[in-house]
């Protein structure tokens, strides 16, 4: 996405009308950005090589032969959309920045180029090459330390193009810089850029949400229009959230207390033995690359109609909806927004609810979705301890019943943390029918399901370990500092090899668990020793929520799930993306039940690397060719081609028939019926598996023989 496609974006969204330009050059950028006046100052515009054409059909343009500190101190204009290009060095790029923000219409934007330089050459104060961006990235340090009245992102593309806006519309701006930033060298950039910069990917989606969420932060008169009133509140001292509370007034009011951020993943923070694109255009596919951190707001509703959870077609879970006072769906407090919001039948009977009601979100009783679902709904529940007000939580109407007669652990465990932020159960209605609540208070959850988190959310957790885990001993009386957490014995998705592949972790000092065969407090104990939590995707690995900033080591399914890896992301000191597959085409289709085959070479070798250690090799992970054939097969039976899944299972029977079993066939046929193999191919695999099971017995009976094996042992192969 080049400057110019930005900045047309932005004056489209924005409706810019006066549009000012520092460093004109050839006049490129000025004569095709869409805006109806156009204003260009350059001490040197290099006429010889402009559209004059292109620039004499601008109806209302200026051209400005000066340097950029004469144009401000004479100009009396205030400008919509400002492009900052002229000298590149930071002091005057600083100055070029404060004077145009001084001059910003509301609602207005300012564009700074060469804030990312492709190479450290290139970004010299002095030019030595042909392509120079100077040492303008400086300016942004500036304003992340000096100017907190300043909004901004990177556009990390074209050299780097900072997008900036004033947070509050009246402050005012004086030209200035700073000596100490001025004698920066480019390692500030290398090791402190993904702090300051504030990057994000040069996705038009992407930046036009972002765009748009300024404008709707500055928009009062909108706000108010939807029965809304902005403000920026800290809840720990929140006396007007108190009165609010107690006020008379029927008027629908929100507090803002921290915007919408994103983050580009650290790649000193993330490893991967893929490429770091496949994260970002898998796990952040949904966020132009980038982690969100979301906002952190919370709402008071006065007769909010809230409508039942009903199924989404082709998605899980559900679809729900909650309406203010004028009607207006508030999709800030949906965790899914991914689908329209239902409204109810015409006639159908709507429960009035008087009094205070919290709203908690959709109720998943399942550990993985407890934990990044229900607990980020949680953190404004304590602040309303005292008032002791009732609660309210969607879910599955088929559940409610099942889930009041539920004494089980989990049951237990959900009603601890419950209890903890100061939910009584006692006082939780489920949303089974459409409902009108007096008032409401609502906030927006701190985990976007599969976009990103806020770290509150690992404190909360935190709590939870304090709670429940503080005390419990060790299971088995063991302390261990490097725990792996598989599937192999889940009935669901799991690696097929998952014996083989516990074994590589255990040769590096990892002891194996199996979280379904502990109590949860004991699970929780066990993360909060571990400096090192490995696991299989899946709900298991978010017992790491409970670790102390962990080393995190996700072994992919090849799902690429996106909210376990930014959670897992967020709250690890260093984070180990692993897809045990030898390359990208062998990634095969998962589904929610599908069973894999972990390529136990590309795990050792990851494993070895990280760990400073030679590689198992042969003894665990027998030949690399039967490995390769077997990781084949099991891709071919999820793709839904039951001929080549059987080649290949035959040429591993020919070559290594010893590597082979008859489960195989197994796992590979129930992979073709879940991805909706005609029944027809399905059952000409089972066929061709009978006469594959027929050579393999015959070849290992005749190798029995040829090794002098006794007949008891040559018979088990028979009945096999």
């Amino acid at each position: 996405m080049t400057r110019l496609e930005l900045l047309n974006l932005i004056a489209q969204l924005t409706g810019a009308q006066d549009y000012l330009e520092i460093g004109v050059a050839e006049g490129n950028t000025l004569a095709n950005v869409v805006a109806p006046r156009r204003t260009g100052v350059d001490p040197a515009p290099r006429y010889y090589a402009m559209n004059a054409e292109r620039l004499a059909a601008i109806q209302a343009l200026e051209l400005h032969e000066s340097e950029s500190d004469h144009f401000f101190a004479h100009n009396t204009r205030t400008f919509d959309l400002i492009f900052v290009d002229g000298l590149h060095i930071y002091e005057q790029a600083m100055k070029d920045i404060l004077n145009a923000l001084d001059v910003l219409n509301p609602g207005g934007f300012v564009l700074v180029h060469d804030l990312v330089p492709l190479e450290p050459e290139h970004a010299a104060r002095n030019r030595t090459t042909e392509l120079w961006n100077g040492d303008v990235w400086k300016v942004v340090f500036d304003l992340w330390r000096h100017h907190k009245d300043v909004g901004y992102f990177v556009m990390d593309d074209d050299a780097g193009v900072g997008v900036l806006w004033k947070k509050r519309e009246g402050a005012r701006f004086t030209p200035g810089w700073h000596e100490y930033i001025r004698d920066f060298g480019y390692e500030v950039m290398d090791k402190a850029g993904p702090q300051f910069l504030n990057k994000v990917a040069p996705d038009a989606e992407l930046i036009r949400g972002l765009v748009r969420q300024v404008l709707a932060d500055k928009a009062q008169d909108i706000h108010a229009q939807a029965g809304l009133r902005f403000g920026r509140r800290s809840l720990g001292s929140a006396q007007e959230f108190e009165q609010a509370l107690d006020s008379p007034q029927r008027q629908d009011c929100c507090w803002s207390i921290e915007e919408e951020r994103y983050q580009r993943p650290d790649p000193e923070r993330l490893v991967s033995n893929f490429p770091l694109d496949l994260y970002r255009k898998t796990v952040c596919a949904n966020t132009g690359g980038n982690i969100l951190q979301p906002e952190k707001r919370v709402y008071l509703l006065h007769d909010a109609l809230l409508t039942p959870c009903v199924k989404h077609k082709g998605k899980w879970p559900f679809l729900w909806n909650i309406q203010d006072s004028k009607g207006e769906s508030m999709r800030d407090l949906l965790q899914r927004r991914d689908g329209p919001a239902p409204t109810p039948a015409p006639g159908a009977p709507i429960t009035e609810l008087p009094g205070l009601h919290v709203y908690l979100g959709w109720f998943a009783p399942f550990y993985g979705h407890f934990l990044s679902e229900v607990l980020p709904q949680l953190w404004i529940a304590q602040h309303l301890r005292e008032r002791k007000p009732r609660f309210l939580l969607h879910i599955d109407p088929g559940c409610v019943e099942q889930w009041r007669q539920r004494t089980d652990e989990m049951a237990q465990f959900v009603r601890t943390v419950f209890e903890h932020f100061g939910v009584d159960f006692k006082q939780v209605t489920f949303i089974e029918g459409p409902v009108r609540v007096e008032r409401l208070v609502a906030s927006t959850p701190i985990n976007r399901y599969q976009r990103g988190a806020r770290p509150e959310l690992f404190e909360m957790a935190r709590e939870v370990r304090e709670v429940l885990g503080a005390g419990q001993p060790a299971p088995g009386g063991q302390r261990s500092q490097r725990i792996y957490l598989s599937r192999s014995r889940f009935n669901g998705r799991r690696f097929v090899n998952g014996e083989q592949i516990e074994a590589l972790f255990a040769r590096r000092g990892f002891r194996v668990v199996h979280p379904e065969t502990l109590p949860l407090a004991e699970q929780i104990a066990l993360a909060s020793q571990a400096q090192v939590i490995a696991g299989e995707e899946g709900s298991a690995l978010c017992n790491a929520f409970f670790a102390n900033k962990p080393l995190v080591i996700d072994l992919e399914s090849g799902r690429f799930h996106p909210n376990l890896a930014k959670l897992s992301y967020v709250n690890a000191r260093q984070y180990v993306y692993l897809p045990p597959y030898p390359a990208l085409e062998a990634l095969p289709p998962v589904r929610q039940n599908c069973l894999l085959y972990a390529h136990p070479w590309v795990v050792d070798q990851c494993l070895a690397t990280m760990f400073g250690d030679s590689p198992a090799g042969e003894a665990l992970c027998g030949p690399r060719h039967a490995a390769d054939l077997l990781q084949q097969a099991l891709g071919f039976s999820l793709k839904g081609e039951p001929e080549r899944c059987i080649e290949q299972l035959l040429e591993l029977v020919q070559a290594h028939p010893a590597h082979f079993a008859p489960e195989y066939l197994s796992y590979c046929k129930t992979n073709l019926s879940q991805c909706g193999t005609p029944e027809q191919g399905v059952e000409s695999f089972a066929q061709l598996g009978v006469k594959l099971l027929r050579a393999w017995r015959t070849g290992m009976a005749a190798s029995a023989r040829c090794a002098g094996v006794g007949p008891a042992q040559t018979a088990s192969v028979t009945q096999a």
